[in-house]
């Protein structure tokens, strides 16, 4: 298994992503592959790379076979494309898990699946878990289930491809009183409502992203 370092991930990752949700703007350009690095919604933490970290993280990949550069007949630009489906031996559900938990950190079930809603269609949140399942029983696993933080209701799953902000052997599960079901249906629609809200942000902040890639491409 590979084990990328922060700046690799980050561009596999803006990678992954902008091939899943803007295939019509992809490959990229080393500037649009800047912009997307670099981009503000989305992405955790937020980092503020130059064209040459850029391309020297471009070029480490390339040589993990994880991308490919490649300048078209007719075209004046370089543009970089990700090879994640065959370095990790991974499907089009499992790379935009893997996609979205290498820009974001550790997530729950809920997150991953309101998260990907951009990238691929998943049947529900147990569908996900399927595919995390998958994932972690796989020879070369990509992905790993934390314990449950303390205060934290649900466990999260964390991306194996590199290190991460978090370990995979973190606080033990904490032991939680049981609740009614009166207040359990309240917390559990309060959870749905904020996961809501999430969503219609970050499409919001998409299009914001979309449009600045349009006009770096214009340019």
């Amino acid at each position: 298994m590979l084990s990328l370092s922060p700046t690799q991930q980050r561009i596999l990752g803006a990678l992954i992503e902008k091939h899943m949700t803007t295939p019509e703007h992809y490959p990229l350009t080393t500037k649009a592959l800047v912009a997307a690095c670099n981009q503000i919604s989305n992405r955790d933490p937020v980092v503020a790379y130059d064209e040459d970290t850029v391309i020297d993280a471009v070029n480490e990949l390339r040589g993990y076979n994880a991308a490919r550069s490649i300048k078209r007949s007719g075209e004046r630009a370089v543009k970089h494309l990700e090879l994640a489906d065959e370095v990790f031996e991974i499907n089009r559900k499992q790379k935009a898990l893997l996609g979205v938990m290498i820009l974001r950190g550790p997530q729950t079930l809920m997150e991953l699946r309101t998260r990907t809603e951009r990238y691929i269609a998943f049947d529900g949140v147990g569908d996900v878990e399927a595919t995390l399942g998958a994932m972690m029983s796989a020879d070369n696993a990509t992905v790993t289930r934390l314990e449950r933080q303390p205060g934290h209701k649900e466990r999260r799953y964390q991306h194996l491809v590199g290190d991460s902000q978090l370990s995979a052997t973190s606080e033990p599960a904490e032991v939680e009183a049981p609740a009614s079901s009166a207040s359990g249906g309240l917390s559990d629609q309060v959870a749905t409502l904020r996961e809501e809200v999430v969503t219609l942000r970050e499409e919001v902040e998409e299009l914001r992203g979309l449009q600045e890639s349009e006009a770096e491409f214009s340019e």
